[in-house]
């Protein structure tokens, strides 16, 4: 769907926090130390979406698509669970 409109997206993006708000390509690890993060999807270097498979979303899940976020730049993201009989969603405005 995503490429029928034409948009530019990236899975399993990694960026490091200098190079993401250089590049707008996303395709530089992504180096905090001593750990590299990685987004599930990138939209337009704007949206960001991590998925996940868990029994429920936890304050961690959260904090973890807060701190991509925080080091992508991106303003916009979404946390996902396809865990379950229907997908629960949560938006991020920061």
């Amino acid at each position: 769907m995503l490429t029928m409109r034409r948009l530019m997206f990236s899975t399993r993006v990694k960026a490091s926090v200098s190079d993401w708000r250089k590049s707008s390509s996303m395709s530089a690890p992504i180096y905090v130390h001593p750990c590299t993060f990685y987004a599930d999807l990138a939209i337009e270097g704007k949206v960001i979406i991590e998925i996940k498979a868990v029994k429920a979303l936890s304050v961690a899940n959260e904090a973890q698509l807060l701190n991509y976020l925080h080091i992508s730049g991106c303003r916009l993201g979404y946390l996902v669970n396809f865990q379950g009989s229907r997908a629960v969603w949560k938006r991020f405005v920061v």
